[in-house]
């Protein structure tokens, strides 16, 4: 009697497992589909290369001027780029009496990606404040210190009285190197107090590694790395942290540059934080900002911090 009722258990016990390990089985078949599904596109070169993006020896890439595509963002959601190879149709012609001219700086949430020519928020300074004229020289996947090195070589041309230099998480985790989504980038260093670049003239970078960083991006949704990460083990947030605390000193003496040096004569500088969901709740982030906020009170200039709005 014992005989069968240990089979039975022991056939119970091989029922239930082969039931777990069934759906473990189809969750990971799923996840393989999945990234599979979103990793084939990827062997195209249009997927990584955009038409309007061109090589620039100092920053990396730039918009195109005069690129014109009109559904880059979904049906008749388009993307102009002007003369100057700025966003939008307008060139830098000379300023209206009495205009201020604002130079906005920053990664893509300034360039605008996903809406149309009118609606990024550098575009809706002039519907929100009349007598404004602004200027986009905002890129895609740009990290901080493209930014900034655009700002310098390209933002005199447009003749601003007001800089505003925006800031992402993203963009202070690419300016410190820590991501670098597979593109070849310039990077700052310091020389003594002096800031200068390093990798220029940038190289252009080729599709295969592009590519290949968009793949290991897409990787991020199997479940194994998923769950490899909540034990601290290939986690990119860990590592971006470390290489943004480690990039301050440039940081700092970056924006000091820009105001000991502006841009234009009488040029002022303002710096801006766009949040994004990583900003939605209160935690180690919030650091960043405050290392900021310390810095331009430093320095004197205005630090606008949009995180309080979207939290509210």
């Amino acid at each position: 009697m014992s005989g069968a009722v240990n089979r039975l258990v022991r056939s119970a016990i091989g029922i239930v497992l082969l039931s777990v390990l069934s759906v473990l089985g189809v969750e990971g078949g799923v996840s393989a589909w999945l990234y599979l599904k979103d990793a084939l596109p990827l062997a195209l070169a249009e997927a990584v290369i955009r038409p309007h993006m061109q090589p620039d020896t100092l920053v990396g890439w730039t918009s195109r001027p005069g690129a014109r595509l009109p559904d880059e963002y979904g049906a008749g959601i388009g993307l102009a780029i002007g003369p100057q190879g700025l966003r939008g149709t307008r060139d830098a012609a000379p300023a209206h009496p009495g205009a201020l001219r604002i130079a906005c700086a920053g990664d893509g949430l300034t360039l605008g990606v996903g809406v149309d020519d009118a609606h990024p928020w550098c575009a809706r300074l002039e519907v929100e404040l009349p007598g404004v004229e602004s200027f986009n020289l905002a890129q895609a996947d740009y990290g901080w210190d493209q930014a900034w090195l655009r700002v310098r070589r390209d933002a005199a041309a447009l003749g601003p009285q007001l800089v505003l230099f925006a800031l992402t998480d993203a963009a202070l985790e690419r300016g410190a190197g820590a991501r670098d989504d597979g593109r070849v980038t310039p990077h700052l260093a310091l020389d003594g107090s002096r800031v200068r670049a390093i990798g220029v003239p940038v190289r252009s970078e080729g599709a295969g590694a592009l590519r290949a960083a968009r793949l290991r991006q897409v990787a991020g949704d199997l479940r194994l790395v998923q769950w490899l990460r909540t034990w601290g083990v290939l986690d990119p947030a860990r590592t971006a942290s470390a290489a943004v605390d480690r990039g301050w000193p440039v940081f700092d003496a970056a924006i000091r540059t820009l105001v000991a040096e502006p841009v234009a004569p009488g040029a002022r500088l303002a710096i801006v934080f766009l949040p994004t969901r990583r900003d939605l709740a209160k935690g180690a982030l919030d650091k960043r900002r405050d290392h900021v906020a310390t810095l331009a009170r430093t320095v004197g200039v205005p630090f606008i911090d949009l995180t309080p709005a979207l939290r509210a």
